[in-house]
């Protein structure tokens, strides 16, 4: 049985491990973000799903993947958030490839970009929307 916490703990180190120390991640939302920024968090009205469960241990978890990665005014950020969210990028083979206990699974189910007030400013954003079978 793989623990909610467990797959955002895997989930955060496969992201640390792919981006480097340059990005914060976070498993859920801290008090402050300051680009570039990964927040996972659990999608809030599907969280988990039990009923597609193969056993009582088992179920699948829907989460969301923010990214937060700089300032609207600058390029960098949005050449970062296209390269992030295009298909078969490092960051989605890298989901994708992480199991659990030998069997779950991650499957990035689709992506969407703009941006958002944060902190004094506007951040260039995306939201990745991610099913977790475990």
């Amino acid at each position: 049985m793989t623990s909610y916490d467990t797959v955002c703990n895997t989930l955060a180190d496969t992201i640390r491990a792919l981006l480097g120390d340059d990005w914060n991640v976070d498993d859920d939302f801290p008090k402050s973000i300051v680009p570039p920024a990964i927040v996972l968090k659990a999608d809030d009205q599907n969280a988990v799903d039990y009923h597609t469960a193969f056993s009582s241990a088992s179920g699948r978890l829907r989460l969301i993947l923010m990214l937060f990665a700089g300032q609207v005014n600058e390029r960098a950020p949005e050449d970062i958030i296209r390269e992030l969210i295009s298909p078969g990028s490092d960051l989605i083979r890298a989901l994708e490839d992480v199991n659990f206990d030998g069997f779950g699974w991650v499957r990035v189910e689709k992506a969407g970009k703009g941006e958002t007030a944060l902190g004094s400013g506007r951040a260039k954003m995306a939201r990745l929307a991610l099913t977790v079978q475990t």
